[in-house]
């Protein structure tokens, strides 16, 4: 339900990635994470959090999300650990993933 054409979405992708790879925890996330982004987006973590909740403000209704108006924080969170149970099932699958499967 994330409208693509905003900034923060690509912003929120990047630090849902380095939630991934910093084994899902949020506490690092505005101490490391946040700023780690602004600098790849040559701004500060204050106008990327605005980038980012204007984004989570503007997204389609949906009954996916456990929250009605979710914090960054929860956003990423919820979002991360989707990728993450993604990742699972397809690493421990039975069959092996075809290349479709590992880059859709």
């Amino acid at each position: 339900g994330l409208v693509p054409k905003y900034n923060g979405f690509h912003m929120l992708v990047d630090i849902v990635v380095f939630t991934c790879i910093d084994s899902g925890k949020c506490p690092a996330l505005h101490k490391f994470i946040l700023p780690a982004v602004a600098h790849n987006y040559d701004t500060t973590v204050t106008n990327l959090t605005q980038c980012v909740r204007k984004l989570i403000s503007s997204r389609k209704p949906s009954n996916l999300y456990p929250y009605d108006k979710p914090t960054l924080k929860q956003m990423v969170k919820f979002i991360s650990e989707l990728v993450r149970d993604d990742l699972y099932k397809l690493m421990h699958s039975s069959d092996e993933p075809s290349v479709y499967q590992v880059f859709a």
